[in-house]
């Protein structure tokens, strides 16, 4: 196998990786049973003209999953984090809330 077929392989890999971590059912899955709490993206662009070049920037993009509380659904969601937000093992926010148990009447 070439290095360019080797780059499109685990470009593809990496591209279908990040639709299951955004797709709601791979999500689910990546949360539950693999304990993933985050994906985080860097990408660089660069804009070319014949001239040379025309825009260069760096993006990181962060996404967490989160689980409301039992008592509010206990839906998981995907959350846009702002790059200095904390990482996902050092607040008790990314964790999974405690079971409630039944409602109390």
């Amino acid at each position: 196998m070439t290095r360019v077929h080797v780059k499109y392989y685990r470009t593809q890999l990496l591209a279908f990786a990040i639709e299951d971590f955004r797709g709601p059912w791979f999500s689910r899955i990546l949360h539950e049973r693999y304990g993933l709490r985050e994906l985080e993206i860097a990408r660089h662009g660069v804009f070319k003209s014949q001239n040379g070049v025309e825009v260069d920037m760096d993006i990181t993009e962060r996404i967490a999953l989160a689980r409301f509380a039992p008592s509010s659904g206990g839906n998981l969601i995907h959350v846009l984090l702002v790059d200095h937000a904390p990482e996902p093992w050092s607040i008790a926010l990314m964790r999974d809330p405690p079971d409630e148990g039944p409602p109390k009447c």
